[in-house]
């Protein structure tokens, strides 16, 4: 069953400004119909996106320029998902992670969640509809603008 959320004219949650600018944020899916579809629902929302095919691309892109959140797909060719953030962490980047994966009930979130080399902020389930990648997304901006970052990360 091919379940791709629709885009709305209207969108449910505004976005979250860090600093007054649009939030820059990197999709990384090695899924070009399901990075296109997460970049134009971010898009629509208000932040400023740029995308990568898989985690070794990401890691360029994020060496180059500052982001404020990562969203990242968990299982890709090449550099996972889970390796692309263990990498961020190790270069102690505080850079929040929105994790999204069709195989989250295979996941051992709780372990995730509290691995000093993953610290996933958040997890979102393919498929996704729009108003749950962007409440992921907003709750993890806004925890990180508030500087009130829990442990507990959300389940979308």
């Amino acid at each position: 069953m091919n379940m791709i959320p629709v885009l709305s004219d209207r969108l449910p949650v505004a976005p979250v400004p860090v600093q007054g600018k649009p939030n820059r944020i990197l999709v990384v899916d090695d899924d070009s119909r399901i990075r296109g579809l997460e970049r134009a629902i971010l898009q629509r929302a208000g932040h400023h996106v740029d995308t990568a095919t898989d985690g070794e691309i990401a890691w360029r892109a994020l060496v180059a320029s500052n982001y404020d959140l990562l969203l990242t797909d968990y299982c890709m060719p090449r550099v996972s998902g889970l390796e692309l953030v263990r990498q961020v962490r190790v270069a102690q980047l505080a850079l929040p992670v929105v994790m999204v994966s069709g195989s989250l009930a295979s996941l051992d979130t709780a372990t995730l969640i509290h691995d000093p080399w993953a610290r996933i902020d958040a997890f979102v389930h393919k498929p996704f509809t729009v108003v749950e990648l962007l409440t992921a997304v907003n709750n993890v901006l806004f925890r990180g603008v508030a500087g009130a970052r829990s442990r507990q990360p959300a389940l979308a």
